[in-house]
């Protein structure tokens, strides 16, 4: 009788312990969905490259010795080059090693100095319109449920408008790429702000939420343009930008105004995309889909609602949809699955060699002829 009292201790210990090591596992991955997507992000990249020679148009970038390799470190095509004070940019890859890469270079504000930390820049461009473009622009403010948010307004002759949506721990600059094309239409520009942007208003629990709440950002911003002389608005959304834009034609009553929709390496699909960077950081699936039942319970996280692909079958506005085909951060699948969905509105540009939203920058005259060529086709 004792032993079977000693045996049924131990193995209500046990329960305890496994309970206790699944509830501890649970909060710890958990824990890595809500700093590594939900809260924002505010710290700027570490200058992670040494500037090894300056020469003639060329410069060749060095991997600090010990370090892995920086970020954009092989990415093709044009990117900026951000150091401790100034702001360039770079061309073509011309070589390359294990720990060099030699490219080409066209100096901005000041070429670094030999020994210069520096690191590369998807945005290739910094600062505002007027001073990265020579555009004029405005800020100006709109309101929504989370408060007062401003944005670049670049004036124009036409009725409709172009409203951008940056990506997750972004900023208005991610879209001064496009920015020129988009002028040329004539197309007044409004490049927006949402919650949790830096500074600026956060949502009620201070996460990130993926279009379920800053939707009502971007139904505030075209209630503005509508209340300011736009007849139509065209929504370009990058990355989270284009979930939250998704969302927006779920759930906005102004969704008969929008004429065309641009969404560059969308994430419209949380869960996929969690698994695509848990699989690349080698977790296996069952650890995935532990994590993501955890964040779920703890953080309220709606993984379901946050699936845009289930409900494709409502769109009905024409799409153009860019993607690099080596993202990393969110699956190219996912786009095209979107477009395989809906071949009707959806005109891909798909992007060989370009990791996330970097399809401009692996080839800027491609990517400016088909928005251009988008844009034109939208009817007055």
């Amino acid at each position: 009788m004792a032993w079977r009292k000693v045996f049924k201790g131990l193995g209500i210990l046990s329960v305890l312990l496994i309970t206790s090591g699944v509830i501890a596992s649970g909060v710890f991955l958990s824990n890595l969905i809500r700093d590594g997507g939900l809260t924002p992000k505010y710290d700027e990249p570490k200058l992670d490259l040494v500037v090894a020679d300056v020469d003639q148009g060329l410069i060749t970038l060095r991997l600090p010795d010990g370090a892995e390799v920086a970020a954009l470190f092989e990415q093709a095509g044009i990117l900026g080059l951000k150091g401790q004070h100034s702001y360039n940019r770079v061309g073509d890859i011309v070589g390359a090693s294990d720990r060099e890469v030699r490219r080409e270079f066209t100096e901005i504000t000041g070429a670094p100095e030999v020994g210069e930390m520096v690191r590369l820049d998807s945005f290739a461009y910094e600062g505002d319109p007027t001073t990265a473009l020579g555009m004029p622009f405005e800020e100006v403010y709109f309101t929504s449920p989370a408060g007062e948010f401003p944005a670049w307004y670049i004036d124009g002759d036409d009725d409709t408008w172009a409203i951008i949506v940056h990506g997750r721990n972004s900023h208005p600059d991610e879209a001064l790429r496009p920015m020129p094309t988009l002028a040329e239409t004539g197309m007044p520009i409004l490049a927006i702000h949402y919650r949790n942007d830096k500074g600026l208003p956060s949502s009620d629990d201070g996460f990130h939420r993926y279009g379920l709440t800053e939707w009502e950002d971007v139904d505030a911003s075209v209630r503005y343009a509508l209340d300011n002389g736009a007849k139509d608005v065209v929504l370009y959304g990058y990355s989270m930008g284009g979930g939250i834009i998704a969302n927006f034609l779920y759930q906005s009553t102004l969704v008969d105004n929008v004429s065309g929709v641009v969404l560059d390496a969308p994430m419209l699909h949380l869960g996929r995309t969690i698994d695509w960077g848990g699989q690349q950081m080698g977790y296996p699936q069952f650890i995935l889909a532990y994590a993501k039942f955890a964040a779920s319970l703890r953080l309220d996280v709606d993984f379901s609602a946050t699936d845009y692909l289930a409900r494709v079958g409502e769109l009905d506005v024409p799409i153009l949809l860019f993607h690099g085909m080596e993202d990393t951060t969110v699956p190219f699948s996912i786009s095209k699955d979107l477009a395989r969905a809906r071949p009707d509105i959806v005109t891909p540009f798909f992007v060989e060699g370009a990791d996330h939203v970097l399809s401009w920058n692996a080839d800027p005259e491609a990517y400016d002829a088909v928005l251009a060529q988008f844009l034109a086709a939208i009817p007055d």
